[in-house]
């Protein structure tokens, strides 16, 4: 059986980035289940067959299968209600608002995934770090808690943020500390967004954003075992010469999973999410190579995604550069 991953997502940018990389994991498991269905179905009878989506083992590594009680269900039942393995966690709580009140929202219980405060760090290292991080340590550390203990096999920990705010270098850095200090047998991946440089066409606005990120190095090289930069204006390159990468009719979650993640919504609640956003367009890239990263963990049950890049990390070498070869249409 596939290892389960918990996914954190902090402050504005790992939460905006945490989107599409769940909706392209719902479409992925989408259409596995569809194969799977129709496999079924040539080797037995169509009374026998399932009617339903399964609940398998693959799409157990990054989701969970509750009832209408939030009662975990195990793996071979038809899908109820689909939880995302995963925390959304912001000093300000706009980013983490729009998501709930998106066609994502019922992906996660704001009981057992949402941590979010007022005021924001700032765009201050050190404010998210000390401030926010001594203050939230204890609910950051029960959250995780809870839910580790619905994995049967926990491995990796996966963390989406920003180096250049003040949450995502901070409060991002110290969450990679409890981590390491708690869950020791557990690899942490961290996925970091760089800020663009500033004779950038697409320069941050941010003034201490350079600062932010070399204090948030040493706390990334201290305490990931593995880190994944991307930055900010590849990305923003890579989504204008590829339009068609992320195909714009895959970023809403499948038909088959919208019954099971907007139950009991009312309609008008949904947030529709601007897919002509600039800031989409470059997180539905880097969503595109997340997903084929742990895709060796979804799909497959004789290696993880950790086995295969502790195999490749170092000592000391701890950044690994991803790469995406697009088929850009005329």
């Amino acid at each position: 059986m596939p290892r389960e991953s918990i996914t954190i997502q902090v402050g504005q940018c790992g939460n905006q980035l945490g989107r599409p990389i769940w909706e392209q994991l719902l479409v992925e498991h989408s259409r596995f289940s569809k194969k799977q269905q129709l496999l079924q179905q040539s080797n037995q009878s169509s009374k026998l067959a399932s009617r339903y989506s399964q609940y398998d083992d693959k799409m157990s590594t990054m989701f969970r299968n509750v009832n209408s009680d939030g009662r975990g269900l195990p793996v071979g039942v038809p899908l109820m209600h689909i939880r995302a393995r995963g925390i959304l966690v912001d000093t300000e709580g706009g980013v983490v608002s729009e998501t709930l009140r998106s066609s994502l929202g019922d992906l996660f219980d704001p009981h057992e995934n949402i941590l979010t405060d007022n005021s924001g760090a700032g765009n201050n290292f050190a404010h998210g770090f000390f401030e926010y991080g001594h203050i939230h340590s204890e609910k950051l550390l029960e959250l995780v808690r809870r839910q580790a203990e619905m994995c049967d096999s926990l491995h990796t920990f996966h963390l989406l943020h920003s180096v250049g705010g003040g949450t995502g270098s901070g409060l991002g850095t110290r969450i990679l500390e409890l981590l390491s200090d708690d869950f020791k047998g557990v690899g942490r991946i961290a996925v970091s967004l760089f800020p663009s440089s500033s004779n950038c066409k697409n320069a941050d606005d941010v003034v201490v954003s350079p600062y932010n990120t070399v204090m948030a190095l040493r706390y990334l090289s201290e305490h990931a075992d593995a880190i994944i930069p991307m930055d900010n204006a590849q990305l923003g390159l890579l989504s204008q010469i590829s339009p068609h990468l992320h195909n714009r009719a895959e970023r809403c979650p499948p038909r088959r999973y919208r019954k099971e993640i907007s139950a009991g919504r009312n309609k008008n609640d949904n947030l529709t999410i601007n897919l002509s956003d600039t800031f989409y367009e470059m997180n539905a890239v880097a969503a595109r190579a997340l997903a084929d990263l742990t895709s060796i963990t979804r799909f497959t049950t004789d290696t993880t995604t950790w086995d295969t890049m502790s195999s490749l990390v170092l000592p000391g070498k701890k950044f690994l550069t991803t790469s995406l070869s697009p088929k850009v249409l005329n």
